[in-house]
């Protein structure tokens, strides 16, 4: 593009000026034979030896390639200005002093690399432009080679700068065996997929030999090289090491026969909601997805549409139904706050949580509803007049909350049938009181501002000295476990956390509710999630123990986790490419606290193993 203007330059060798009726040549150089003894003359004789409007006509032709020519080298040297700027950042290379850059650095890197890899729409676009103009280019094969060898250039650049950001993440390795077409594979419904979705990198190698030696120091064996030992047989070892909770409710008579969902919460202690041994959480989901309804009302609270389910056996469960398909992700331009619930997202946070081996989310499970039978009868007068056929004779309802319950957004069936998710109503406070409390590092939600942690690294320090509960206890502790399970989710709305009162607060383990803006963009990794890890240099032994046997293997999480949501009703809760994002979740939840524990130089100053 800049030899062509240079060429055009010292073909016509000067500048063109308009004064009045006169075109005149302004300042030509001296080494064009033509003008060698004048500095400055005018075209009146030219003109009247040919035409004035042919040379005019020329003349103005030759400006606008000038002008046009220009433009282009223009968005061409923005681009490459832009290039450069993600050429600078790296995740790795950067110190973790630095956290809030790098981690808003790493979002957008991730984003910029996937863009490369599928073939991005703007790369689309250019490419339909491109053939637009094929004919013209075949008329001057000399501009048509040269836009071929412009364009090699540019997608040498691409392919140069997408390695540059994977290898800033990490060195992330593409799963074996997954093709990236989502249209074709990903969400195929009868497919299960590949067993393994192995994503390396060296440093996280080292890392994790490093931290199976520290464990031996503390008599845990994670049996990095037995193919034998399963993630399931860690998490047993790991709770059998457990300090053991307290019941929140007084204790039932074991030889008392009583509803499913009584006996659950007479085992909820207040440092886990479930036993995993316990045979009531099975029981309690299967009646939850199959008894009949007593009564259906609105659930006014939050901004989604939610009903209050109450069964003949008094148990009583908050639904959240179906908006839409479960291919389709967060919108673009909306705000997390702003986001849809899916009811998917509140069934597949049960089912990561209790994989994980935390068990703080409530028994969550998949049900399909015919509105007109399993509602008839047991809804009342309000939502009753809510509810319609459509033009398309489907029948929908809406209901009453803060922001997406009115007749422009209601939940429709095919015709009558739709899914929903259908989570245990905990004890009340009249039998068990609870409270939420505000999370440290929650966000804004707001379109312009930040919240305090977002600009200042040190927050943490902050946290400890403004509120003793994160000074002593378990509860910072229990945040990076937050960290963790909503950055494997991608869930940003984590504004609050509920926790039992019965034995104090700073002892009691949080109850994770409200999980259904998680698992919104699976192409996209929300490292900003991680920030109380990287900005305290904390996580639990526990919690480190079961993220490095995921990586090491034999079993990686979108295997356990395809197996686990297997035995929901639904079927094919979470498309493949959810179930791959985990697996890519899990090393760069290890290269935050490798950077933590190279910056401290200690990994008892970053693990630490308060018996939970």
């Amino acid at each position: 593009m800049h030899s062509s203007l240079r060429s055009m330059r010292s073909r016509f060798g000067f500048n063109i000026g308009i004064q009045g009726n006169d075109i005149e040549l302004i300042d030509p150089p001296k080494s064009n034979g033509h003008f060698n003894d004048c500095s400055h003359f005018k075209l009146h004789n030219m003109l009247a030896r040919k035409n004035q409007h042919h040379c005019v006509f020329l003349l103005a032709t030759v400006w606008t390639l000038i002008g046009t020519f220009y433009i282009m080298a223009s968005v061409i040297v923005q681009q490459a200005d832009q290039s450069s700027l993600h050429r600078s950042s790296s995740f790795d290379k950067l110190p973790v002093d630095d956290t809030i850059a790098v981690i808003k650095t790493q979002e957008e890197d991730i984003d910029d690399a996937q863009n490369f890899d599928n073939g991005d729409t703007q790369n689309d676009d250019n490419e339909d432009t491109q053939n637009g103009k094929h004919v013209e280019d075949e008329d001057n094969p000399d501009e048509a080679s040269r836009k071929n060898d412009d364009e090699d250039e540019t997608v040498s650049d691409q392919e140069e700068l997408a390695e540059e950001v994977e290898e800033s993440i990490g060195n992330l390795e593409p799963p074996k065996n997954v093709d990236d077409d989502d249209d074709n594979n990903d969400d195929d419904e009868n497919s299960e997929g590949p067993d393994h979705h192995e994503y390396r990198d060296m440093q996280v190698d080292d890392f994790c030999d490093a931290f199976v030696k520290h464990c031996e120091k503390k008599d845990l064996q994670l049996n990095p090289s037995d193919d034998e030992e399963s993630f399931e047989s860690l998490v047993k070892t790991l709770n059998s090491r457990m300090k053991k909770g307290r019941f929140i409710l007084s204790h039932m008579d074991k030889n008392k026969r009583m509803a499913s969902w009584l006996s659950f919460f007479h085992e909820i202690t207040h440092y886990a909601l479930y036993n995993p041994e316990s045979q009531a959480v099975p029981q309690l989901l299967k009646d939850l997805a199959t008894k009949r309804l007593h009564s259906v009302v609105n659930f006014d609270k939050g901004t989604q549409i939610k009903l209050l389910l109450t069964f003949k056996d008094g148990a009583k469960a908050v639904m959240k139904p179906m908006r839409f398909p479960r291919e389709q992700e967060t919108l673009p331009d909306h705000f997390y706050f702003n986001d849809f619930e899916r009811h998917i997202a509140e069934i597949a946070a049960f089912h990561l949580d209790r994989v994980l081996g935390f068990y703080r989310v409530p028994p969550t499970v998949g049900r399909v509803f015919s509105i007109e039978k399993d509602f008839n009868g047991f809804i009342n007068t309000t939502l009753e007049e809510k509810t319609y056929i459509s033009p398309a004779g489907n029948t929908c309802f809406y209901s009453d909350c803060d922001m997406y319950c009115d007749s422009n957004h209601p939940i429709c069936g095919t015709p009558d049938q739709v899914e929903a998710s259908l989570q245990i109503f905990l004890p009340g406070k009249d039998k068990a009181e609870h409270e939420d409390e505000m999370h440290p590092w929650a966000r804004s939600y707001s379109t312009t501002m930040l919240s305090p942690w977002e600009h200042n690294d040190k927050y943490c320090e902050t946290v400890k000295a403004e509120d003793q509960l994160y000074r002593k206890g378990r509860r910072l502790l229990d945040l990076m476990d937050v960290a963790v399970f909503d950055f494997f989710m991608g869930n940003m709305d984590r504004h609050d956390i509920d926790v039992f009162l019965r034995f104090g607060a700073p002892n009691t383990a949080p109850i994770l509710l409200d999980n259904g803006r998680g698992f919104g963009q699976s192409k996209k990794d929300i490292v900003s999630i991680l920030a109380p890890i990287a900005q305290c240099c904390q996580i639990r032994l526990s919690t480190l123990a079961k993220i490095v046997k995921l990586y090491l293997g034999p079993e990686n999480l979108s295997k356990l986790m395809r197996t686990s949501l297997e035995k929901d009703p639904l079927k094919s809760v979470l498309t493949e490419k959810h179930l791959v994002a985990l697996d890519r979740r899990v090393v760069i939840i290890l290269n935050v606290v490798r950077q933590c524990v190279e910056k401290t130089g200690d990994f008892d100053r970053v693990v630490i193993d308060d018996g939970h």
